[in-house]
């Protein structure tokens, strides 16, 4: 008798179980992805950078008036931004972290003379309620324009690994 209320003691321990393993399993981690639909003309040094159109945005994280990522939960996160500039112009570009710069990016067709792309990435242990951003350079923020064209767009992504 003691035996069969322990097995259906443990039966009961195991369901419960199955049912919070599958409520973690289902939720999906914090992710963003935003793209820009316009030009934006270099303006100077710490220009924030606003990607304007949310392609993906679980969690909610990312503000695309602002072009700030909140980190809605502290954990292991991989960011990720693609600068295109056009045409004889270069721009160059930050990841900030939490008020650190984290690595930059330069975009430059002056020599080339033709549009160019360049993509930076970082993986970072974050703090819920951090703030990500991408902005231009204090030193040579850029002369030129983040460019639009077709398929072709400046992006800045996130995602949660861990």
């Amino acid at each position: 008798n003691k035996l069969n209320q322990r097995i259906g003691v443990l039966e009961t321990e195991l369901v419960n179980l199955q049912y919070t393993t599958n409520d973690t399993k289902d939720e999906t981690p914090p992710s963003f992805y935003a793209s820009m639909t316009t030009v934006i003309p270099i303006q100077g040094p710490h220009q924030r950078i606003v990607y304007d159109e949310i392609k993906t945005n679980n969690g909610n994280g990312y503000n695309e008036s602002t072009g700030i990522f909140t980190v809605p939960e502290s954990g292991t996160y991989v960011f990720t931004w693609t600068t295109f500039s056009y045409v004889e112009e270069y721009v160059r570009l930050e990841i900030v972290v939490a008020g650190t710069i984290f690595g930059g990016t330069l975009s430059d067709t002056q020599e080339t003379g033709d549009a160019d792309t360049e993509t930076g990435i970082i993986v970072v242990n974050a703090q819920e309620g951090d703030q990500v951003f991408v902005r231009t350079q204090l030193r040579g923020p850029g002369n030129g324009r983040l460019y639009v064209e077709f398929e072709c767009a400046s992006t800045f992504s996130g995602w949660k690994i861990s």
